[in-house]
């Protein structure tokens, strides 16, 4: 939002620079928890673990997101007629 505010005298260039450094924000947030995870797998190396019923839960919610997201955007694509929606869900 605050990177779509038109050029000011403050800021001959716009905002945009602002979602660049929220997006390096998130990326380096991803970063560290993909290294914490990476950590803690190598950790667990050699203990035998069995996935626990919140992970199956976490992933029954995650399929069924990621299908309602799938025909949500094939109907967009659809009433818009454009092809673009369409072909990223036959894609992904």
């Amino acid at each position: 939002m605050l990177g779509r505010k038109p050029k000011d005298d403050n800021h001959p260039y716009g905002h945009g620079r602002f979602e660049t450094i929220g997006t390096l924000f998130v990326a380096v947030l991803l970063g560290f928890t993909a290294l914490e995870l990476g950590i803690y797998a190598l950790g667990s190396l050699g203990q035998e673990q069995s996935p626990g019923w919140n992970a199956i839960y976490v992933a029954v919610i995650s399929i069924f997101l990621k299908e309602v997201l799938f025909w949500l955007t094939m109907w967009i694509g659809k009433k818009r007629a454009e092809p673009s929606p369409a072909g990223q869900c036959l894609a992904s």
